[in-house]
């Protein structure tokens, strides 16, 4: 595994949408399947994002089902976990901490597994560097 696709950059690779940046959609094209993966929480966010209607698909179980299939899934653990929750991760404002419980396990699962994260997420670039995560955008 090289690369760990964030929820909307897993969404556009696997509907062969053309939402991906040029860089981004090169070098995932490039990639052999087994060299990309998603974090489980994906699903969960995928699925959460068609039952509100934020995308639009005909059957969303299946669709659901088709990209389990496709792309390597890892797993939540417990290391990913504590990571997660310990990770400080300053909102740009300074006031607090980055809280969306998804960015910070994939941002914990990056680092434990030394994975590049594809993101066009800000917050994420912005803390990048401070965290010791690579990102693709």
């Amino acid at each position: 595994m090289i690369y760990l696709l964030d929820t909307h950059a897993l969404w556009h690779h696997a509907s062969d949408g053309d939402e991906l940046s040029s860089p981004a959609a090169t070098r995932l094209d490039e990639a052999r399947l087994e060299d990309l993966c998603v974090l489980d929480v994906s699903l969960y966010e995928l699925a959460r994002h068609m039952a509100v209607g934020r995308i639009e698909v005909d059957d969303p179980l299946r669709t659901l089902a088709t990209i389990e299939s496709r792309y390597p899934i890892l797993r939540t653990n417990a290391a990913i976990a504590w990571k997660s929750a310990s990770l400080d991760w300053p909102k740009r404002n300074g006031k607090g901490q980055h809280l969306d419980p998804a960015d910070r396990a994939i941002f914990a699962a990056a680092i434990l597994h030394g994975l590049t994260v594809v993101s066009a997420d800000k917050e994420m670039h912005d803390h990048g560097p401070a965290a010791g995560v690579s990102l693709l955008w």
